[in-house]
């Protein structure tokens, strides 16, 4: 914007708005840089936000879960003792007075921990829906949108917490129950109907019948899984990114040490496993021989399994090449890579803003449905459809502001919640600066 312009100063900030600053010249291009990567970084993060969220808190619960059946586990053995794999049977055929003293406890373990599964039952239907628009989001920008470049590893992982959730859904709604429980301790304790319901249902999802997937391991795979999500969506934070991105370089050069020694090692292999008799005192298969090269690398190898002197040579040569020459070799290319990474961080986060912009950059015909994210995409997903037939602005458009809208809505349930325990913290803030301020402050003084 010239400053020595004869129009008047809203013409002049009308015109460089209109025009994203100086057309054609360096400092629009900067100005249009800047302004992509603050709306890339805002929407970034904001995702960042909500997905870190809601998965903490999933794997929170998730982890209550776990600590409730293992007090439930430690509680039937206390009780029963003897091998945990046989709890069913010492359970049907214990005493009386036993079964009347655990029934009671037991019970309660069960009514608590579905009492949390419902909670975790409902975040599930949250995860498959919104992982799965989140699924679909990436593969329409790539299928209409230009340059666009997609995250397989986040595709990948986002689609499997779809699975998983599915699964567990699936899990939940099995209305087959195992009434064991039930049957057995209603001879002791009174048990109501719905108790009854919450705890043969309970019961079913943690032993699962043959042939059924087992709840435990469905629970420590969603976990597992909510934790990548969240470390790949706090890799957007300024230090944590930085180190991935490191990292990130780091790993393309551990692939490229094993794809070019790996030949090498595969040589020893085959040498080891063809002439294994006359290296070994025993023959040995392949895995035996891929374990004692495993063993040599981490300095625990046996050399009395292998015969003198040629046996031995063998293990030594290879020992002495992957700790002494391969190794060091690793290490020097992590450090120059390190160096080269740490000297063009900057240059890398440019490119990489400029990789994402046209993958989130607006469209007008189907902005609607490719620019939000988990967990406001759930409102979308029933019309992906009608949008991209469509391929109308003014639909495009609706269905995109209705989406921030509902963000904007949850962001301030957020801060509404968040407020009430910090009041007396932020009243306690204005009474100290109050205090400071009528401390400190004093009146000029005038002459005359």
């Amino acid at each position: 914007m010239e400053i020595s312009s004869l129009k008047s100063i809203n013409e002049r900030l009308l015109a460089n708005i209109v025009n994203v600053g100086d057309s054609g010249s360096a400092k629009q291009t900067s100005l249009q840089y800047h302004i992509w990567k603050q709306s890339i970084q805002r929407r970034e993060i904001d995702e960042m936000v909500f997905s870190v969220l809601i998965n903490g808190v999933v794997i929170g619960i998730a982890m209550y879960i776990n600590s409730i059946l293992n007090s439930s586990y430690a509680y039937t053995k206390d009780t029963f003792g003897g091998d945990f794999g046989k709890r069913t049977g010492l359970f049907l055929n214990a005493k009386p007075e036993v079964l009347e003293e655990f029934c009671g406890g037991e019970i309660d373990h069960l009514k608590e921990e579905y009492a949390v599964v419902k909670i975790f039952y409902m975040l599930m239907v949250i995860s498959c829906i919104g992982m799965f628009s989140s699924v679909v989001q990436k593969l329409v920008s790539y299928k209409y949108k230009d340059n666009v470049t997609l995250n397989v590893v986040q595709i990948g992982l986002e689609a499997s917490i779809t699975v998983s959730s599915f699964i567990f859904i699936i899990m939940y709604s099995n209305t087959s129950f195992n009434t064991l429980i039930s049957d057995t301790c209603g001879k002791y304790i009174e048990i109501d109907a719905e108790t009854i319901n919450d705890v043969d249902h309970m019961y079913t999802m943690r032993n699962p019948r043959q042939g059924e997937l087992d709840f435990r391991l469905i629970i420590s795979i969603i976990i597992i899984q909510s934790a990548g999500i969240s470390i790949m969506m706090l890799q957007r934070t300024q230090y944590l990114g930085e180190l991935i991105m490191m990292l990130t370089m780091m790993q393309a050069e551990l692939v490229k040490f094993f794809s070019t020694f790996g030949l090498i090692i595969l040589i020893f292999v085959f040498i080891g496993r063809f002439l294994s008799t006359e290296l070994k005192f025993e023959s040995a298969t392949f895995y035996e021989i891929i374990l004692d090269l495993f063993n040599a690398f981490n300095g625990n190898q046996d050399f009395e399994v292998f015969k003198m002197p040629v046996g031995q040579s063998y293990i030594a040569i290879f020992m002495y090449l992957f700790k002494v020459l391969f190794m060091s070799l690793l290490a020097a290319m992590f450090i120059n890579k390190y160096k080269q990474v740490w000297r063009n961080l900057d240059a890398y986060k440019r490119f990489n803003i400029i990789k994402m912009k046209n993958s989130v950059s607006f469209d007008k015909f189907i902005g609607g449905v490719t620019l939000t994210f988990f967990p406001v995409n759930i409102l979308m997903l029933p019309f992906i459809a009608p949008v991209i037939a469509l391929r109308n602005a003014r639909a495009s458009d609706f269905m995109l502001k209705c989406q921030y809208t509902v963000m904007m809505l949850i962001y301030c349930a957020i801060a509404g919640v968040m407020i009430i325990p910090l009041t007396p913290f932020l009243y306690l803030k204005s009474v100290i600066n109050a205090l400071f301020i009528l401390q400190n402050n004093t009146r000029q003084s005038y002459k005359g």
